[in-house]
């Protein structure tokens, strides 16, 4: 970690009428969980590209940047984030990487209801 609350304080909030009309699509945790009796998938995402569609899903995600540097979009609010950060996304959260420069990441995808945390 940095040592800054990475979701702490937004680089900038959109405030564009027009992404109310995006659609948001939403990610099942059957399609991503092995065992649903155990909700829990690793993922290196050695170079993750960059997208503008948001996204929701119906598990938790705790992301972990490796390398590079971008932008994570959550909701209306944009953040820089780099090397070091670590955050979590609840499943309800929608967000993107509308920019992303050699970005390394490990995502942790886990149903905390599920595996009781």
């Amino acid at each position: 970690m940095t040592g800054r609350g990475v979701l702490d304080n937004p680089t900038k909030v959109l405030d564009d009428p027009a992404m109310a009309e995006k659609p948001i699509r939403h990610l099942r945790g059957a399609t991503h969980f092995a065992d649903p009796q155990f909700p829990l998938r690793v993922m290196r995402l050695p170079q993750h590209g960059a997208s503008q569609q948001q996204h929701t899903h119906d598990f938790s995600e705790l992301v972990v940047i490796l390398a590079g540097h971008g932008r994570h979009q959550v909701g209306r609010e944009v953040y820089d984030i780099s090397t070091g950060d670590v955050f979590v996304l609840l499943g309800d959260v929608s967000h993107c990487y509308p920019e992303t420069n050699n970005l390394s990441l490990i995502n942790i995808l886990y149903d905390p209801v599920t595996l009781r945390l």
